[in-house]
């Protein structure tokens, strides 16, 4: 053999030990993305009924893990480098990170509550891009099919919690004090909390499992991550567990996914045969909900409907459209507080969850995350991290729209329809559970929007640029 071949088999022996390596790498990266993930659905069973002496500890149990993801990220060249919406967060982090040591330095007595908000803002956005470029399409599939298979056991506990007393330990927790308080529907009636401390979690995990099922279904048979009797089973606990869950959120949320469906179906190839694909398997759930729930769960859903219509008659008294008055009224009370908020803002994380716990609470009205965002951050940061919001899910649904008439695949268009509106203005900066699923979910649909079509390599897949 000739020196040239001898060089060439040489670089090529390089080359292939370093992609094995880099795979490697990348699979440890995905393993800890999924640790993350489950972490976040059931760290609110560990605080509530496993070591609640520890609770406040464990609500950073996943930050760890992130911490790994970034390590291994960053010494093996797998951060995006030309992603200008990860170098855009970035700046604002450091940007935070200087106003808020210069507030520490006048008053260090919140210093807990500063790394708190910062970590809500800031901590889990470099998580989001490198998800969307580490994860493929098997991932993708792998986690809509644990997820559904989990959706199952939570279907019963969610039914136990609703028919269960208040003070029960389901419900409460195992501490004698009451550290978690669950909101009711009306009346005795509970909102159904799943593992997670609050209704403000099983929120985002019915909507997410909703637009999960309703993608698995539309998938061609042979391409589907769960098939058979486990997935009418799965699709049976998603129902059930949105039937339970008394959220009007959860249920505005589920009807723009199926929407979404439809929609997006419009735009594939095959247009008319996938949309009517759509109409019937949307059509099939919806039967089968108003089936199940009336004839199962009578009180929860006649209490559901008083709640909706006390709900809906106090905003129509407060707002001028009711309950699309209140969600406009989202987007533009920040700009009332904006006048009288200090340039530097009045501390991260004063106006989140923790700061009361803390006894650090702001008397502002500051409900809706925009709002949160002037007051914590100042006006002028605090209003181009609300255009980082919007420029971020405007650059999601663009890669959606795309991803799903060149994959045709509606995967992406769903998976968006889901957290667009979180990202957009939901409480993704004052609660850690709706944080954790914006973040993430924004990596997953990243990753969606980069599936090429049944049959393209992975290595094509794979190497699709990251260009938000």
């Amino acid at each position: 053999m000739s020196r040239v071949h001898q060089k060439f088999s040489a670089a090529e022996l390089r080359t292939e030990k370093a992609l094995k390596q880099q795979e490697q790498v990348r699979v440890w990266i995905v393993n800890l993305v999924f640790a993350i993930y489950w972490l976040l659905i059931f760290e609110g069973a560990l605080r509530k009924w496993v070591l609640p002496e520890i609770h406040q500890f464990l609500f950073f149990i996943r930050d760890p893990f992130a911490i790994a993801v970034y390590y291994l990220a960053a010494t093996n060249d797998l951060i995006p480098k030309r992603s200008p919406l990860l170098l855009t967060g970035m700046v604002l982090a450091v940007t935070s990170l200087a106003i808020t040591v210069l507030q520490v330095m006048t008053d260090d007595s919140t210093i807990v509550l500063n790394i708190y908000g910062w970590r809500n803002y800031f901590f889990y956005i470099p998580l989001t891009f490198i998800i969307g470029v580490q994860f493929r399409r098997q991932d993708l599939y792998r986690l809509i099919r644990q997820t559904l298979i989990v959706a199952i056991p939570i279907a019963v506990l969610v039914v136990i919690q609703v028919v269960s007393p208040p003070d029960a330990v389901i419900n409460q927790g195992r501490s004698d004090q009451v550290i978690f308080g669950n909101l009711g529907v009306t009346g005795e009636v509970l909102r159904a909390h799943g593992t997670f401390t609050s209704s403000a979690g099983q929120g985002p995990f019915v909507i997410s499992i909703v637009a999960m099922v309703l993608a698995v279904w539309l998938l061609p048979k042979s391409q589907r991550p769960l098939t058979g009797i486990p997935l009418i089973v799965a699709s049976t606990a998603v129902i059930v567990n949105l039937g339970v869950s008394g959220s009007r959120t959860a249920f505005v949320g589920s009807i723009l996914v199926m929407v979404a469906a439809i929609a997006g179906s419009l735009i594939m190839k095959n247009a008319s045969k996938i949309t009517t694909r759509a109409l019937f398997y949307i059509t099939a759930f919806v039967v089968v909900a108003l089936m199940l729930i009336p004839a199962f769960f009578p009180a929860i859903l006649d209490a559901f409907v008083e709640r909706w219509i006390g709900a809906y008659e106090y905003e129509s008294q407060k707002f001028q459209y009711g309950i699309i008055g209140r969600a406009i009224a989202d987007f533009t009370q920040f700009i009332d507080l904006m006048p009288d908020t200090p340039l530097a803002g009045y501390g991260i994380g004063i106006a989140g969850n923790a700061a009361e716990t803390l006894g650090k609470k702001l008397l502002l009205p500051t409900e809706d995350d925009w709002s949160r965002n002037i007051v914590e951050l100042g006006p002028i940061l605090g209003l181009f991290f609300i255009c980082y919001r919007i420029t971020l899910v405007a650059a999601l649904l663009k890669g959606a729209i795309l991803g799903t008439r060149r994959s045709s695949n509606l995967l992406p268009i769903l998976l968006f329809s889901f957290i667009g509106i979180t990202l957009l203005y939901g409480q993704i900066t004052g609660h850690g559970s709706v944080n954790g699923y914006g973040w993430l979910f924004a990596g997953f649909c990243l990753a969606a929007n980069r599936i090429e079509p049944v049959g393209q390599s992975n290595f094509k897949e794979s190497n699709r640029k990251i260009n938000v």
